[in-house]
């Protein structure tokens, strides 16, 4: 019984020693305030990761969807050289715009926030300035491998966020979300949203509500789990429904699967937490085996080994991805807002 009631003490302990030692990037320092309004860079263009392959027709580029990315410091920069080319040509495929906001120019693109978590938002919100009707981050540390799935069929003109969060069945992580990857619409909410959390994510102290599932504390007093990660989930507490409503909960094995849980024919394989040569070496067996113009994976190769998935009975990714849309149904955790729900001015306070 007293191992049990320390569990949640040993968890936390974990979980702030994987965001100080396993983080993918560096920690700029604060210089400025992050009350900056993010705004097209000047010389910001489509990288030069842009290569055309045979996965990657000449799509013509529309203003329906935007990838970006941020890769920087030497850990992340050794990753980005063999995930990078595989964002944009997945854009390239399906006429997405890609951008890796890195590659800009400091002096056009001050990273102002305490912590490099945070530089997501502003890269979104700069692209919203370009136009795009939504835009997705995805952390340096993760491949596209089935590129017949379109991320605009994981869209919901409903929401305003498309968020991964782990199941129901998992009791550790039920409806945390992994931030490695979203979504967000181009709409007067979000902007609105992503402003607030910037404001929030400088402020040097925030609400202590009581642990999410029993031992994540999504605020540590002067800052929050896993940066930007508890943050988001800082906010569905001190919100609730004025944020959730307009957040649109769907499983990791949409756009966010994680190794070893995901499935042949998944969109996306993420790498969190993991030292770089293990993301090199897991990346290079992958992208060995896996047919990225189908998500086929063929498992005659010596290297399927070391990069099989946790799903022996190799379930068809849409099949799983359909019944936990089901599942998240039955629990409630979608529900559009109502009379009296979604209020962005609250988005105006602390």
């Amino acid at each position: 019984m007293q191992l049990r009631r320390l569990m949640p003490l040993v968890l936390s302990i974990v979980a702030l020693l994987v965001l100080l030692n396993l983080s993918l990037y560096s920690i700029p320092s604060d210089e400025a305030s992050a009350n900056h309004k993010p705004s097209l860079p000047a010389n910001i263009q489509p990288t030069k990761d842009t290569t055309t392959t045979a996965t990657s027709p000449l799509v013509k580029q529309s203003k329906k969807l935007a990838i970006v990315t941020f890769a920087t410091g030497k850990d992340a920069e050794t990753v980005g050289k063999m995930t990078l080319p595989n964002k944009a040509d997945y854009a390239s495929h399906h006429g997405y715009g890609y951008y890796n906001f890195a590659a800009v120019k400091p002096d056009d693109w001050p990273t102002d926030t305490h912590s490099i978590y945070f530089t997501k938002f502003k890269s979104i919100l700069a692209t919203f300035d370009m136009g795009y009707e939504w835009v997705m981050w995805s952390d340096a540390d993760a491949v596209f491998m089935n590129f017949s799935t379109p991320l605009l069929d994981f869209v919901d003109p409903a929401y305003d966020v498309i968020l991964p969060v782990a199941e129901p069945s998992n009791e550790q992580f039920r409806k945390v979300p992994n931030t490695g990857h979203f979504i967000l619409k181009n709409s007067a909410w979000s902007r609105k949203y992503l402003a607030y959390l910037l404001r929030i994510s400088a402020a040097p102290t925030c609400k202590v509500y009581p642990p999410v599932n029993g031992w994540i504390p999504a605020c540590l007093g002067g800052g929050f789990w896993l940066g930007d990660q508890g943050l988001i989930l800082w906010s569905h507490q001190h919100l609730q429904r004025h944020v959730t409503c307009h957040t649109k909960f769907i499983s990791f094995n949409h756009f966010n699967s994680e190794f070893p849980w995901y499935h042949e024919g998944d969109l996306v394989l993420h790498l969190p937490g993991r030292a770089t040569l293990d993301r090199l070496q897991l990346f290079e067996a992958l992208l060995k085996v896996v047919d990225l113009k189908t998500g086929k994976m063929d498992r005659s190769l010596k290297e399927f080994e070391a990069i099989a998935m946790d799903n022996p009975d190799h379930t068809d990714s849409t099949a799983i991805r359909k019944t936990l849309e089901i599942v998240f149904e039955k629990e409630g955790w979608n529900r559009a807002c109502g009379p009296g729900e979604g209020d962005e001015r609250v988005l105006e306070d602390k």
